[in-house]
């Protein structure tokens, strides 16, 4: 994977699809376009490429940096996209 993974156009555009199919009826998912997805993955670049190396199989619910980080990815990204309508 690239190192500037984050940036890469087809990459947005892969989220975006992502994100719009899990959340498609909710207000907030209307709302996403390329720039605030460019936001939230810059303020998140650091914790991204922390949690890069990780798998969810191999997670350490002992891991305090490792959840701090999860927590704060999530945060951002429920900032911008709001509650999903179901769980996935």
């Amino acid at each position: 994977m690239s190192k500037n993974w984050y940036e890469d156009e087809n990459t947005l555009k892969g989220i975006l699809l992502l994100l719009f199919c899990w959340n498609f009826a909710a207000t907030q998912t209307k709302k996403l376009n390329f720039e605030n997805l460019k936001e939230v993955l810059a303020k998140c670049k650091e914790k991204l490429q922390f949690l890069e190396k990780y798998s969810i199989e191999d997670l350490d619910p002992n891991n305090k940096e490792l959840k701090e980080a999860i927590e704060e990815v999530y945060k951002e990204f429920k900032n911008l996209m709001g509650q999903t309508e179901a769980s996935k």
